[in-house]
């Protein structure tokens, strides 16, 4: 990840424990899509379990790994939409 945007500045790095909000936005997005994958292998396609549960763990370890940028991508824009002065940045030294 670049410290910081080519093109605004805006610093991406922060300190330390800055991104445990996007771990719970990747758990939360991981989380809904096995729930959704779950209601519609067994409820609408009537797949077997072995073959559901198989789909799923692979869901469980794929995802989180796919979603991670987009998961710190989004934490950074609810925290420039939520604070656009950029005071929650560190201070250079």
């Amino acid at each position: 990840m670049r410290d910081e945007c080519d093109y605004c500045g805006l610093v991406f790095v922060r300190e330390q424990g800055y991104f445990v909000g996007a771990i719970y936005l990747n758990v939360i997005a991981t989380e809904s899509l096995i729930f959704s994958a779950y209601v519609a292998l067994t409820f609408w396609l009537r797949v077997a379990d072995a073959v559901t549960y198989t789909i799923l763990f692979s869901f469980a370890l794929a995802l989180p790994l796919f979603f991670n940028r987009h998961a710190r991508s989004v934490w950074l824009s609810l925290d420039y939409v939520l604070d656009p002065s950029g005071s929650s940045a560190p201070n250079a030294t």
